[in-house]
Order: structure tokens, then sequence, then C-alpha cells
């Protein structure tokens, strides 16, 4: 008697639980203007302008780490260092506050 009833109540969780999965809904970016690209103007240095280092990220599958810098009106730069070349990559995401 006591394994059956634990057989329905694993049956019933099973069941509650295949009910109550739902599929996330995919994300689309927003629409409107991308965030703007600028030049690095140096290869071995950070403009003061940029701000202060926020954050640093990175990503085992790929050689290099994200350096996040803020500056005092908000505005946020990330730039990528490559590790083997020991140098800033040449392009900068502008993330501007509104």
């Amino acid at each position: 008697m006591l394994y059956r009833t634990g057989g329905y109540l694993l049956v019933a969780a099973l069941v509650l639980s295949a009910v109550s999965c739902t599929r996330l809904s995919r994300t689309t970016p927003h629409e409107g203007p991308a965030v703007a690209i600028e030049e690095m103007p140096y290869s071995n240095s950070v403009p003061l302008e940029w701000g202060q280092l926020i954050s640093v990220t990175a990503d085992a599958t790929w050689p290099a780490s994200t350096l996040w810098f803020q500056n005092e009106a908000g505005e946020v730069r990330l730039v990528g260092y490559h590790y083997e070349s020991r140098r800033l990559l040449d392009s900068v995401a502008v993330i501007v506050r509104r």
C-alpha cells in the first residue's frame, strides 16, 4: 500500500512539473539606434576623459578581456584588451545615458 501511494505521488509530481514548464519567449533587441562605436585613439593607453575603470569581464572562449569605463556624465565605454598582443582592441562601444 505504501509503495502504491508513493508511486502515485511520484507520477503526480512528474505530471505537475511537466505541466508547469513553459517555453521562455525569445528576446529581441530593442528597436532604435545601435550602440555607438568609436575608433580607439591609442593601442596602449586609455584617455582620461573615459573616467574610472568600473569593471573587467572575461570569457574563457575569447582571448581578451573587456574593460568597462564610466565618466562623470555617466557614459560607459567598453574596450577589449587582447592578452597575446598585449594591446587594446581597435573599436570602442559607447553607451550614453539620457
